[in-house]
């Protein structure tokens, strides 16, 4: 209850028992007048008192909890500086082999414009196509077919097919 956070505890703890003396006073006298008002005392004074409580247990929570944030905090940066140290030298290594692949194909740029220029002159030393040469067609396959009987369709199909195995075989 951050509306009563300027009164300090020690009212609370007052009013608390001035409610309970006021509970056992009517109970004693036997006043009926005192009991309600004793009651609502002690019923205020014993709420605040809990919210009181759960404040503190809270504030405690929170320090605790503040101090595990510091020390991984300093965790943290002892792990941070270790990474970027670690990866500073790597860089530092990546950046001389990228100097020493560039160094080699500058070094490599002459011999690979070479064999680029003899490729190209290569392909080009020809100036009229290629004629194809295509095989000669041996004299048997250049002779006319023999004419075919043609088939009957009344007869069985046995018969139709030993003509043309026969002729097949020749």
């Amino acid at each position: 209850m951050f509306y009563l956070n300027f009164i300090p505890e020690w009212v609370f703890h007052l009013l608390l028992l001035i409610g309970f003396g006021g509970i056992i006073v009517s109970a004693v006298m036997r006043n009926a007048l005192i009991l309600p008002i004793a009651f609502f005392i002690f019923t205020s004074a014993l709420f605040v008192e809990g919210v009181v409580f759960g404040q503190a247990d809270m504030r405690r929570q929170v320090a605790e909890m503040e101090a595990k944030i510091q020390t991984l905090t300093a965790e943290s940066k002892q792990v941070n500086v270790q990474l970027v140290e670690k990866y500073k030298t790597k860089i530092v290594k990546i950046k001389e082999n990228s100097d020493e692949i560039i160094s080699m194909s500058i070094s490599m740029l002459p011999s690979m414009i070479m064999i680029v220029a003899c490729l190209m002159l290569s392909s080009c030393s020809t100036i009229v196509p290629p004629k194809p040469l295509f095989p000669i067609v041996p004299q048997e396959y250049m002779k006319e077919p023999p004419t075919l009987k043609s088939l009957r369709s009344e007869e069985p199909l046995q018969k139709t097919t030993e003509p043309s195995t026969k002729q097949e075989s020749k």
